[in-house]
């Protein structure tokens, strides 16, 4: 699973217009596929609803379910993926594989009971004036997505992209064959196309799983031991996740921004709208870090630590981490460089986009700012990512706890401040937090040598 790296590699070194091409349209299906799939499939199947339904309410509902089922789903199966995937980094350094899969059913498990306990008695209170079938497949669909981002961490980390990618298309795929299958839609079937294709993405991912770790026990928790325990790691996924989606929840929530197209659920189309436009730019920076990331920095990092645990020399020693801190700020360069050129094209394509789609001109000034705030995002993220490979998880922590509660703060000034100053909350949020991401990242390459020594017995 882990030749992913070598294989980019590979594509780069050969230096042809094809092999680059295959390269990025690589590392663009293991960023951006799933989501992608995702979209088109929801397009697809909101687009032939409009014409096939008497109004665009079932449309508009359905697509609001399914944004407060993706996000909710998000923020509550945070908590356990990083740490739970550690635990398996840790065992599969051990080569103990027969223990990956107990594991694996174990958080499984947990994060089912978790998402039962949660879903119930929230869809039952708030949502008590709907259908009984409509409140269980809102209830599957939350468990089932739960489930599929801690099965997602576990197949990214172990760089089994194609599991991932195939996995999203044959389900996405069978949501759209379903969906012209069925008569004329409503809320109720378009929800159960929906989970068909969450049911069809968990069975094959876990069969992926299942087929490529077996084993002869059945469950194990050893994720929850002490020593495999990383509250760092706990708390910085939620944090991240839940800063990714305050912004939204406070604009939807707002009485000047917030519309009712699900009682109770809401929405804000004058920032949703920009900000989906605004995260179709971050997919060539998606594709651009992952090659630099996978095929260049996760290639000398484990280098690096061979080195150390090897007892070389110092001139040894400081010669691949002078090779690593390169490969480092080529990375984060890739980042600021790309989503540049990507919010330069978008500012002057901004307009001509509007006008295509028939968007309002309204919305030209937020999707300016919220360009330049998801561009902020994708380096966030990508700095995250190199916190996360020096094991400096103390500071990831920090900056995702900065991001959540500058994103919170700021997005409340913004909608208190009006109409001119919203994006620039989570905007400015990002910039903080990026700001202490660098200079986190800084210090930890100084003291790199240092922090790994510490590392070993």
């Amino acid at each position: 699973m882990a030749g992913i790296g070598f294989e980019l590699k590979k594509l780069w070194d050969q230096g042809s217009y094809r092999s680059l091409l295959r390269a990025y349209t690589m590392t663009t299906l293991m960023g951006a596929g799933p989501g992608l799939f995702m979209i088109l499939s929801l397009s697809v199947t909101c687009l032939f609803s409009l014409f096939s339904t008497p109004s665009y309410k079932i449309t508009y509902q359905f697509l609001s379910i399914i944004t407060y089922l993706l996000s909710s789903s998000m923020i509550i199966g945070s908590f356990l993926q990083f740490t739970f995937f550690r635990c398996i980094a840790d065992i599969v350094i051990e080569k103990d594989f027969n223990k990956i899969t107990p594991n694996f059913i174990g958080v499984l498990l947990l994060q089912l009971i978790i998402s039962i306990s949660l879903s119930v008695p929230v869809v039952f209170y708030f949502l008590s004036e709907y259908s009984f079938i409509l409140k269980l497949e809102l209830i599957s669909i939350f468990i089932i997505l739960s489930m599929i981002w801690v099965s997602v961490v576990l197949l990214t980390g172990n760089k089994a992209y194609r599991f991932i990618i195939w996995g999203f298309s044959l389900g996405y795929f069978s949501m759209i064959v379903v969906h012209f299958l069925l008569d004329e839609p409503n809320l109720i079937s378009m929800l159960f196309e929906f989970l068909i294709a969450q049911v069809i993405i968990l069975i094959f991912l876990l069969h992926s799983i299942l087929d490529y770790y077996p084993t002869s026990d059945l469950i194990r928790f050893d994720f929850l031991k002490k020593e495999n325990f990383y509250f760092s790691l706990f708390f910085s996924s939620f944090f991240y996740t839940f800063g990714f989606w305050i912004d939204k929840y406070l604009f939807w929530y707002n009485d000047n921004t917030g519309f009712v197209i699900f009682p109770p659920l809401r929405l804000s189309p004058v920032y949703d709208l920009p900000m989906f436009i605004a995260y179709l730019a971050i997919i060539p920076t998606t594709s651009t870090f992952l090659m630099q990331i996978e095929a260049n920095f996760g290639l000398i990092y484990p280098k690096f630590m061979k080195t150390i645990f090897r007892r070389k020399t110092y001139a040894e020693i400081s010669a691949v981490k002078s090779e690593l801190v390169l490969a480092g700020k080529e990375s984060v360069l890739s980042l600021f460089k790309t989503q540049s050129t990507m919010t330069v094209i978008m500012f002057l394509s901004a307009s001509f986009i509007l006008s295509t789609f028939n968007i309002l001109p309204i919305y030209l000034n937020i999707l300016l700012i919220l360009i330049i705030a998801v561009g902020l995002n994708i380096i966030l993220w990508g700095l995250l990512n190199i916190l996360y490979y020096l094991t400096e998880y103390l500071h990831a922590l920090y900056v995702c706890i900065i991001f959540a509660t500058s994103n919170f703060t700021f997005t409340l000034i913004s909608l208190y401040a009006g109409p001119s100053f919203f994006g620039y909350g989570v905007g400015l949020s990002l910039l903080l937090s990026i700001s202490f991401a660098l200079i986190y990242l800084n210090k930890d390459f100084k003291n790199l040598e240092y922090s790994t020594f510490m590392m070993t017995d």
